[in-house]
């Protein structure tokens, strides 16, 4: 037995008899009974995400903008073309999850855990604790497939960043 496990197994009244009446935690001072009942309350009192869309289909389209709604009207009809395309995603821009970080901050376990996407394009904006190595490559965290794409204005106003955006798509998202 290694010391870790000595002391995993020494009990408060063991760690006493050796320590006086002074009694030592190494990691919390919760017993592993009480840390799973508070991350058990944690859970029940967390406000899930606010996103747009009923979330059925496992995309979710991350912006961040001052609008008050996931996607402008200025970014409206280019996301219809991309998403709702049969030559295309061929998906339902409804049946998106649709989230603003600008207007619901949310972090990468928060994603996970209240929309659950299977699949997630992030345009210019990426949630907090998610890092992704470059734009326009597909990458997968914990079994989402995820790709990073430049602002929708900026696809609309440079035809050249569609290709890349396009290709990993047909790759990855189709």
């Amino acid at each position: 037995m290694n010391d870790k496990q000595s002391l995993s197994l020494a009990t408060p009244e063991l760690l006493s008899f050796f320590d006086g009446d002074e009694i030592i935690r190494t990691h919390s001072e919760q017993t592993p009974k009480a840390a799973e009942a508070t991350a058990e309350a944690n859970i029940e009192n967390h406000a899930p995400l606010a996103f747009e869309g009923n979330n059925s289909n496992g995309l979710l389209l991350v912006f961040a903008h001052s609008g008050k709604t996931g996607i402008q009207d200025t970014d409206r009809p280019l996301l219809e073309r991309l998403v709702e395309n049969p030559a295309a995603l061929h998906k339902k821009l409804s049946d998106c999850a649709i989230l603003n970080l600008a207007q619901t901050p949310a972090d990468w376990d928060s994603i996970l855990r209240d929309i659950q996407p299977k699949q997630i394009i992030c345009w210019d904006s990426l949630p907090t604790g998610l890092t992704l190595a470059e734009k326009y490559k597909t990458e997968i965290h914990h079994g989402v497939k995820v790709v990073w794409s430049d602002s929708i204005a900026q696809l609309e106003a440079d035809a050249k960043l569609k290709v890349p955006l396009w290709n990993e798509l047909k790759k990855h998202f189709l």
